[in-house]
């Protein structure tokens, strides 16, 4: 599922490096899931074209992922769906959850 592909790379981003870009360090995982269900809520077509295409230039995410993700966003841009937040809905995001010691 691309949404949970979107997801999980978010996470694992804030969790093992934070977000450069706001200025957060590494975050504990329960934060992390959370800054990432919200970041896939918004995110645009577009914004989510250029996270993928700007981890592909640092060879952050793997060939294989970037091949299923990178036509499904195209196209929906192509669609005029550019501005459109494809996994707004919380069928997308709701179901991950937290649990452990950290």
């Amino acid at each position: 599922d691309v949404g949970s592909s979107f997801l999980v790379i978010r996470f694992y981003e804030l969790f093992f490096v934070g977000d450069e870009q706001a200025g957060l360090p590494s975050q504990p995982p329960a934060q992390a899931l959370r800054l990432a269900q919200c970041w896939l809520h918004d995110s645009s077509h577009n914004q989510l074209l250029d996270y993928i295409q700007e981890k592909s230039k640092r060879r952050q995410i793997s060939p294989t992922l970037l091949i299923k993700l990178l036509p499904t966003l195209r196209q929906a841009i192509r669609n005029g769906q550019g501005d459109a937040a494809p996994f707004a809905d919380p069928y997308y995001w709701a179901g991950f959850t937290h649990s452990g010691a950290l």
